[in-house]
């Protein structure tokens, strides 16, 4: 059965609204559960965890030997003369099957390893990398929507009063208690707080559209209390420290482990490596059949046009990564220092709004309507009063939120274990 478009509109619309109580009636969602659900949805943490493990692997094969090989051949076949082409007339034909043993210094084969385990660290500090970010972002976003939320409720309270005072002045203006000016002026208000209040749902669509991408349909759930955003115990006397544990100067030091063991490699490759080879000879039925052994031996003959220049080539990477990472790392300190800075300014700032400014301008309010209700201020006053008090409203709510900010900032520097 077919249903009219009308009746399609009002399930559909039913359908949304229960949805809607459904996440209302969840539980609330707190940061630290937006934090790991994002976590088990990022596929970028699998990559580099991936990525840890083969280099590990490689470590481990790179310790050992290489790999055996066997060897085929046929010696001294006749191209002209009576024997053309047979291998089993002539005395000096024979079929030889052997096995071949390369041998490379276990120093070698260790540095090998190290470079490996190096690049294994690196992948490590990449993820880590990539986690800091995922929860600085989600963080990031977490508290946008929350504290949009919070100035829905403040707006939403102060449209609900707003309407109030419209209806009451529109009353009184059929009565003669007011004039017509009033109550227009009274809408006027009404509707410029109903456009503040469009721009904060903006904001909470554009917040839960964020949020969305690290932790799915989980924002429509409502959210939980803000974080203490006024505390960092330990931070701040530990910049240096922080700015040198910082995951990109930490990838950035795995690369000089593998530089540094690449430099050693260098050092070692004027010592030369060596094969062995054991062989079976078959010959004709009327020869005697083969056995041999013999050794290849590496000749670094030219090493100050080869081998010292490859040594001094590796040495000026190592040189060129260790003043990346102490560039790195001043970098870091300057610019955590900084995060230091605006987030104590915006701590100041949120504080004042709190104790002082909004306080004060609801105390404004207050005195403004009972002295116009005497009849000692014109209505103009309680209007401004009140877009006044909910500006400093609003102005709390961007504090905190610059707040929230340099909070995650400077919280999530480095990736941090999260408390379920």
């Amino acid at each position: 059965m077919l249903l009219c478009p009308a009746l399609r509109n009002t399930l559909a619309l039913l359908l949304i609204a229960l949805s809607g109580v459904a996440y209302a009636e969840a539980p609330p969602l707190t940061l630290n559960a937006a934090l790991r659900r994002a976590e088990q949805n990022a596929p970028q943490l699998d990559a580099t965890r991936h990525a840890m493990r083969a280099n590990q692997a490689m470590a481990v094969a790179a310790r050992e030997l290489p790999d055996p090989q066997l060897t085929l051949g046929i010696d001294n076949v006749p191209v002209d003369g009576p024997d053309r082409g047979s291998l089993t007339r002539d005395f000096m034909t024979q079929r030889r099957i052997g096995v071949m043993q390369q041998y490379i210094s276990q120093d070698k084969r260790a540095l090998k390893a190290d470079t490996f385990l190096a690049n294994a660290q690196r992948d490590a500090a990449t993820r880590d990398i990539a986690r800091a970010a995922l929860q600085r972002e989600t963080a990031d976003a977490w508290l946008d929507l929350a504290i949009a939320r919070r100035a829905r409720q403040d707006m939403t309270a102060a449209l609900t009063e707003s309407a109030r005072q419209v209806n009451v002045l529109e009353h009184t203006v059929a009565s003669g208690k007011t004039t017509a000016a009033n109550a227009i002026g009274a809408r006027l208000a009404y509707a410029q707080m109903q456009d503040r209040a469009t721009d904060i749902e903006r904001d909470i669509a554009r917040a839960k559209a964020v949020l969305a991408r690290y932790i799915g349909d989980a924002t429509q759930r409502p959210s939980a209390d803000l974080p203490d955003l006024r505390s960092l115990p330990s931070l701040a006397s530990h910049i240096g420290m922080i700015a040198e544990q910082h995951p990109d100067v930490v990838a950035l030091q795995s690369e000089i482990d593998a530089a540094t063991a690449q430099v050693r490699l260098a050092d070692l490759a004027t010592r030369p490596d060596w094969s062995a080879q054991v062989y079976y000879a078959q010959r004709g039925p009327a020869y005697s059949n083969m056995a041999g052994i013999q050794f290849s031996f590496d000749l670094p003959v030219f090493p100050k046009n080869r081998q010292h220049q490859e040594l001094s080539a590796k040495q000026s990477r190592l040189d060129e990564l260790a003043a990346q990472r102490e560039s790195m790392i001043r970098a870091h300190r300057a610019e955590i220092t900084g995060w230091f800075a605006d987030w104590h300014a915006a701590e100041e700032k949120a504080t004042r709004l709190e104790q002082t400014i909004v306080p004060l301008a609801t105390q404004r309010v207050a005195l403004a309507t009972i002295e116009y209700s005497a009849g000692r201020t014109p209505l103009e006053t309680v209007l401004d009063s009140r877009k006044a008090m909910l500006d400093s409203v609003l102005a709390q709510r961007d504090a905190e939120r610059e707040l929230a900010h340099t909070w995650a900032k400077l919280k999530f520097v480095t990736p941090q274990e999260i408390a379920p």
